[in-house]
Parts: structure tokens; C-alpha cells; sequence
């Protein structure tokens, strides 16, 4: 589900870089304030054979100082590398020694650390995560640069248009760079198991608090389920043990039924079916682990 998540942001931001680029991706031509004057009657056929040219579409009119265009696309760009950020955040967590649900493919030199010979970096998500934190600044940029004076503006295009291929150069090396790592990517899934045991079933706690709802209340089951939780928090038990060491409810589910609220399948939830909304077939697996 984590992944098929990372799967549709990333859709996403494809379908609004097309759209932006369409809108984004036009011909200015207008002369020196937009009248295209020199021109005389022939002034669009003009256009319309130079566009033809440069393969870009022609616009309904000259839009120099108009930059909506542009930072619209400029805005694609940032938020693609805020939702590829947005998962090498995730990996680079996973990652971590103390979680250890992901891993990259080793690869001699790859991710070494200088001082550490047992640590491997996660390169990938570092570079990502460099351009995400870059472009908010390069879209403060442009978005700062969009006050053109009339029809031909002092300093503000000269100010933005290094601003795109540094753009440009950050997002591409972050698409490259998440690419690269999810396909080098193993899932642990004993250790998954492992992290989701040791929490000695206080993940379940919600499921517990449901299950006792339509005999206790809203009120009185939360009570019980938190002194559940204190015992477990405060001794040796796991929340299945303090559930069958309770006294269950008189009408209420039997300790049994209680256990039963308390597994991974409950839990797991609409995992398939949220997977198979966001992304299709292609993303779903049997195994929802």
C-alpha cells in the first residue's frame, strides 16, 4: 500500500506535468511590446508558420510579461520532486539499522560510508532528497519574479531564467536517482514481522477498542483499553495476555472474539482493495504483507 501510494503521487505529477507543458510549452513572438506591428496582415500567418517550426503551439497572443505559464510548469516540476522526496523520505527511514525493512543492493563503493566499513548510505534518496529541498526556493523564484512591469519588464525574466535549468537539472537527477533506487531495492518482510511483534501487540489497540464498542461505549471501552495498555507499558505482558488476564465485558465479545479482533488480517484492512484503486492490477500482489 506504502508503495502503491509513492506509485500514484508519482502518476500523478506525470499527468500535471502534461497538462502544465501543453499550457506551458508555447510560442512568444510579439515584437517589442506584443502588437506584432512589423508585420502588418500577414502578422499570424507569421506566427503560425514559425511555431510550425519550432514544433511549439502558437499562443492566442504575445504573453511576454505574462509568466502564469511558465510558473505553472515550474510548479509541475516542484511538486514532482516534493512527491519523490516525499519517498526517499519513507525509504531512507526504512533503512535505518534500528527499522531495517528495506535495503538497497550493495554494490562495491556504492553508499560507502568513509569512517563506518559496515554502513551503506542510501544514496539514491539522498540525492532525491537535495532537490526537494532546493526547488520550494527556486519556485519562491519564479513565483517573486511574476510582478512584470507592462509590456517589457527590467530584470524580472533575467532573474528567472537561470531558474529553470537548475529546475530542471534537480527534478531530472531526483526522477533518476528514485528510479535507480527502488529498482535496487529488497523488502525484509521477517524483519516487518519482527518490528510489528515488538511492539507487543499495542498495535492493536484501536482494533481492540472497536471489538468492545457495541457492548461498552465509546467512553468506557477506551477506559479499558487504555488500562490494558498501562499493564502492558508497565510490565512483561503483550495486549493479548492482558486481554485473557482481564475480566471481558458480561455482554459484551468473549475473550476469544477479543483475540480474534487482534490479528494482522484485521488489521491489514482494505490493503488490496486501496492498492487496487490507486494504481490497478499492475501494483497488487498476493502477498499484502
Amino acid at each position: 500500500l506504502k508503495a502503491a501510494q509513492w506509485h500514484a503521487a508519482v502518476n500523478r505529477s506525470y499527468e500535471r506535468l502534461l497538462r502544465a507543458s501543453q499550457c506551458g510549452l508555447v510560442l512568444q513572438f510579439g515584437g517589442v511590446v506584443g502588437t506584432l506591428s512589423v508585420f502588418g496582415e500577414r502578422a499570424f500567418e507569421v506566427t503560425d508558420a514559425f511555431a510550425a517550426e519550432l514544433g511549439l503551439p502558437a499562443a492566442d497572443a504575445p504573453w511576454h510579461s505574462h509568466r502564469d505559464r511558465l510558473v505553472e510548469l515550474g510548479s509541475a516540476l516542484a511538486i514532482l520532486a516534493g512527491s519523490l522526496g516525499k519517498i526517499a523520505t519513507d525509504v531512507s527511514l526504512l533503512m535505518q539499522s534500528e527499522v531495517g525493512e528495506l535495503r538497497e543492493v550493495s554494490e562495491p563503493g556504492r553508499g560507502a560510508s568513509s569512517a563506518l566499513p559496515h554502513k551503506q548510505n542510501p544514496v539514491g534518496c539522498l540525492v532525491a532528497l537535495t532537490g526537494a529541498r532546493r526547488t520550494p526556493g527556486m519556485l519562491a523564484s519564479l513565483l517573486g519574479c511574476m510582478r512584470h512591469e507592462h509590456e517589457r519588464a527590467l530584470g524580472s525574466w533575467q532573474a528567472e531564467w537561470p531558474v529553470y535549468p537548475d529546475l530542471c537539472r534537480s527534478v531530472a537527477a531526483a526522477v533518476v536517482a528514485i528510479d535507480d533506487t527502488i529498482s535496487r531495492m529488497t523488502v525484509d518482510g521477517v524483519r516487518m514481522r519482527s518490528n510489528l511483534e515488538a511492539s507487543k501487540g499495542l498495535i492493536y489497540s484501536e482494533a481492540l477498542t472497536y471489538a468492545l464498542l457495541p457492548s461498552m461505549g465509546k467512553k468506557e471501552a477506551r477506559i479499558l483499553v487504555e488500562t490494558l495498555v498501562s499493564e502492558v507499558g508497565n510490565g512483561h505482558l503483550d495486549l493479548q495476555s492482558a486481554v485473557q488476564n482481564s475480566d471481558a465485558p458480561a455482554d459484551g465479545p468473549t475473550k476469544d472474539g477479543l483475540s480474534r479482533a487482534m490479528s494482522l488480517d484485521v488489521l491489514i484492512g482494505n490493503c488490496s482493495r486501496l492498492v487496487e484503486r490507486l494504481c490497478g492490477g499492475a501494483c497488487a500482489s498476493s502477498n499484502e504483507e
